[in-house]
């Protein structure tokens, strides 16, 4: 028995409806902003009580698991960063912290 994982794409955000480009790079990397925009409101919402240990989303794992899962190559996937912020701007959806612990705007090597 074979199982075979077909990744989310998003048609409905790719050109000419929207600004995504049909490439899995592109479709990855949106699938990743979605995923991070997520962690990242429940991080920011989470109550940190005394004593406690503040949930920290690990954004790297959640990028390289999106990468082995599309197949792509992350130093190409990082190129999409425009056309993944105009799409946040034409949904008038916030774009993702311009931080590298997030954004991985430099290469990023999976190891």
């Amino acid at each position: 028995m074979r199982v075979q994982y077909n990744p989310p794409v998003f048609p409905q955000y790719t050109a000419p409806r929207g600004m995504l480009v049909d490439c899995m790079e592109c479709q990855a990397l949106w699938y990743y902003y979605l995923l991070a925009k997520k962690q990242l409101e429940l991080s920011e919402e989470s109550i940190v009580l005394e004593g406690t240990v503040h949930y920290r989303p690990k954004y790297l794992n959640m990028f390289q698991g999106i990468i082995t899962l599309y197949g792509v190559n992350p130093e190409r996937v990082v190129k999409f960063w425009p056309y993944v912020d105009r799409q946040c701007e034409q949904m008038n959806m916030g774009k993702l912290p311009d931080r590298d612990e997030i954004r991985f705007n430099q290469i990023v090597r999976i190891q």
